[in-house]
């Protein structure tokens, strides 16, 4: 018996039904990726990557998972491994409070990075690349004291700290050999905002992948 003329068979409503709901599914799996895509970009985890070094610089402390103190100085510190070079293979800088990114290099051996506190005499804390006996080492040099500590933390227990010094600065550089004479390009250089309603506590976190080989 055909269907009266202006409404559907019992067959043609079951199509329809699973073809509307098929669109439903596919629009929302597509606005699922699309807002995890986003968030995968713009957020950063904490926990996300287990990075040897991190640096708070809200308090500019800097934690290692291993003692990097230097025996003669009080202003100087050294990552090395006896048996292997040791290199940056990541730096991620974050926002603390909601994790947006401001910084990311996956390939950055060979980099500094500087921090510069505020204050007529301003402090410096720069981590660079350096060599100890044959072997590649990222060394820490202060123009100021470093002050060691032991802290309750998963994977870094040292911690250096260089006193109440708020960070103005951070910044970024790598040598550039193929110029003569050699200069040195700045990839990335952040001044700490001031407190307001949108950021006010200003921290962030510096994370450094070492790799040893």
């Amino acid at each position: 018996m055909n269907g009266q003329p202006g409404f559907l068979s019992y067959r043609e409503r079951r199509v329809t039904f699973a073809l509307v709901i098929g669109l439903l599914f596919l629009s929302c799996a597509t606005w699922s990726e699309s807002k995890g895509a986003t968030n995968t970009i713009g957020t950063q985890t904490q926990h996300d990557i287990p990075p040897e070094i991190a640096i708070d610089v809200g308090s500019l402390g800097i934690e290692t998972d291993i003692d990097i103190r230097d025996a003669t100085s009080l202003k100087k510190g050294r990552y090395k491994d006896q048996n292997k070079h040791v290199t940056m293979m990541l730096i991620k800088i974050f926002r603390s409070d909601d994790g947006t990114i401001l910084y990311q290099n996956v390939e950055p051996d060979g980099t500094s990075v500087a921090f510069t506190t505020t204050g007529s005499a301003p402090k410096k804390v720069t981590i660079m690349p350096g060599q100890h006996n044959s072997k590649k080492t990222l060394e820490l040099d202060s123009t100021t004291d470093l002050t060691y500590s032991t802290i309750n933390h998963p994977t870094r227990g040292h911690r250096l700290d260089i006193g109440n010094y708020a960070v103005a600065n951070i910044t970024i550089t790598k040598p550039n050999n193929t110029t003569t004479p050699p200069s040195t390009t700045t990839l990335f250089s952040y001044d700490t905002p001031p407190a307001n309603a949108e950021y006010p506590d200003r921290r962030y976190r510096v994370l450094i992948r070492v790799e040893k080989k």
